[in-house]
C-alpha cells in the first residue's frame, strides 16, 4: 500500500511543479483520470481476486485524502473492530474511533453509509468504509497506516476457504460457459 501512497505523493509533486499553485479540482480530476493501480492476483490461487472487486487496487485523492478502493469487501462486526482497535491504538496512538457522520454520501464517491473514523489530535486521518479507506494527505505516517490496515484489516485470506476455492471454480466455470455459449 506504501507504493500506491508514495506514487500519489510523486504525482502530486509534478503536478506543484509544473504549476504556481495547483486548486483542487485539479488534482482531482488529474489523479481521477489517471489513477494508480496495483495487482493483488496472488500466485497458485490467481483467479480468487475476482471474488472482491476487480484484479486491482485502484488509488486516488479526493479533497484531502488518499483513497484506496477495490479492497476486499469487510463487514464492521466485533472482531474486525478489534483489529482496528489494534491498528489505531497499539501501531499509530490514535485518540478514538467514531462513527462516520450518518448522511447518505459522506465522501463525494461513495453511497455507504456507515464506516468508522480513526482521530488524532483533533482530526480525522482515517476513515474506514467496507471495501475502502480515506487517509488524511497531510498525515505523516500515511504509507504506514495504509500498509497496517491492508495487513491486518482489509487482508485476503493467505489459504482460502474450501467455500471460497468452490466459488472461484464456479465464476470461472460460468464464464467459460458464457463465453462459448
Amino acid at each position: 500500500m506504501s507504493v500506491l501512497i508514495r506514487e500519489l505523493k510523486g504525482r502530486l509533486r509534478e503536478l506543484e511543479e509544473r504549476h504556481r499553485s495547483v486548486p483542487l479540482a485539479v488534482v482531482e480530476t488529474e489523479l481521477e483520470r489517471r489513477p494508480v493501480y496495483l495487482s493483488i492476483s496472488g500466485e497458485g490461487f490467481q483467479d480468487l481476486p475476482r471474488l472482491f472487486r476487480g484484479a486491482y487496487l485502484r488509488a486516488y485523492v479526493v479533497e484531502d485524502d488518499f483513497v484506496i478502493s477495490g479492497l476486499p469487501r469487510i463487514r464492521f462486526d466485533s472482531s474486525t473492530f478489534s483489529k482496528i482497535e489494534e491498528v489505531a491504538y497499539t501501531l499509530f496512538g490514535v485518540d478514538g474511533i467514531r462513527d462516520t457522520p450518518r448522511i447518505p454520501h459522506y465522501k463525494p464517491d461513495s453511497p455507504s453509509s456507515y464506516g468508522l473514523e480513526l482521530l488524532k489530535d483533533g482530526r480525522v486521518i482515517a476513515t474506514l468504509l467496507d471495501s475502502k479507506f480515506y487517509i488524511y494527505r497531510g498525515y505523516e505516517r500515511a504509507e504506514d497506516l495504509a500498509d497496517a490496515l491492508v495487513q491486518r484489516v482489509y487482508r485476503v485470506e493467505e489459504k482460502p476457504s474450501l467455500i471460497a476455492i468452490l466459488l472461484s471454480r464456479l465464476i470461472k466455470l460460468l464464464r467459460r460457459a458464457r463465453k462459448q455459449g
